[in-house]
């Protein structure tokens, strides 16, 4: 049994890994993946094709490294409203919930936490460390994201075009 929260890159499940390189491959082609993950591109597309059933322990502990290296709160599953979709999903990362820049990203976070901090007798004391949990969250999934910089990688300097 899986569980429904962890940091653990064995615990993650495969299905989950398996959307999570599928994801990635699209962004970044299955060679630029192979290349950036130091695995075979036919090793990436017979995973998330379904042709390795079971991939090799090393591949799966580096599948739930970069996985969690671009989810830094950890897998949390998201609990299946839809029965008919018995697999389980990754909760989606923080940023996917705000607008797609950086910057107007933390100015959306930080306009919730003005509008709640207009009513300071209702606000909570751990309103504060909140606001630094999710500033920090957001932060680090941008820095993740910004390493793999969509599309292919620029040519090394000096090179000719």
């Amino acid at each position: 049994m899986n569980p429904t929260f962890t940091r653990n890159p064995a615990d993650i499940p495969l299905e989950v890994l398996r959307g999570f390189v599928r994801e990635q491959a699209l962004q970044h082609t299955y060679r630029g993946l192979a290349e950036r993950w130091g695995i075979g591109h036919e090793t990436l597309r017979k995973f998330i094709n379904g042709g390795t059933v079971q991939p090799h322990p090393r591949h799966r502990e580096r599948y739930g490294a970069l996985f969690l290296h671009l989810h830094p709160a950890g897998y949390v599953e998201e609990k299946a409203v839809d029965e008919d979709c018995p697999k389980p999903l990754p909760l989606p990362q923080l940023k996917r919930l705000l607008p797609p820049d950086r910057a107007e990203a933390a100015a959306v976070l930080e306009r919730i936490f003005a509008l709640a901090a207009r009513h300071p007798d209702e606000l909570p004391e751990q309103a504060d460390a909140v606001r630094g949990w999710m500033q920090t969250l957001l932060a680090a999934e941008f820095e993740a994201e910004a390493q793999y910089a969509r599309g292919r990688r620029p040519p090394p300097e000096g090179a000719e075009s």
